[in-house]
């Protein structure tokens, strides 16, 4: 099984890799702006763009915070 991942929130991207013989695609940043993407391909609406900010605020662990675990 071959699977496929990256940049396919571009569909046609993603069906010339079906077409090319990929068993299955992931989906992430286009899944994520889209939950409902299968029933907004089917009735042929627009898939809305990826919003990074979804994915804040990132937690950083800080190198003293290291030390503090291993008792240094």
């Amino acid at each position: 099984m071959i699977i496929a991942n990256g940049s396919l929130h571009d569909i046609d991207r993603a069906e010339a890799l079906i077409g090319s013989g990929v068993d299955m695609v992931a989906l992430g940043r286009g899944a994520l702006a889209n939950p409902d993407m299968p029933s907004r391909l089917v009735a042929g609406r627009e898939l809305r763009s990826f919003d990074s900010s979804i994915l804040g605020p990132v937690a950083d662990i800080k190198e003293s915070e290291l030390a503090l675990r291993h008792g240094h």
